[in-house]
């Protein structure tokens, strides 16, 4: 939970710097940029993901359970260039 709580306070800190000194944006709007950001993204991800899971069958039997995983492995990996 800690490691959670640094990588967020440091996309706080370094992302709406980054956006204020190099991009030239107002404080104000990197802060309401960040904000939105932070908002919306965990909870459309969790509305959609649990929508994705729901439509392909849901948790009912272990079947669907690997189902399941495998979507949100495939959801949270990194991507590849």
């Amino acid at each position: 939970m800690s490691a959670l709580y640094f990588v967020v306070t440091g996309v706080q800190f370094w992302g709406t710097a980054y956006m204020a000194l190099v991009l030239k944006s107002p404080v104000a709007e990197a802060n309401m940029t960040f904000i939105l950001c932070a908002a919306t993204g965990p909870t459309f991800g969790v509305f959609f993901g649990g929508w994705l899971v729901d439509r392909s069958g849901g948790y009912k039997g272990a079947r669907q359970r690997s189902v399941a995983v495998r979507i949100c492995l495939r959801l949270g990996e990194k991507q590849r260039n």
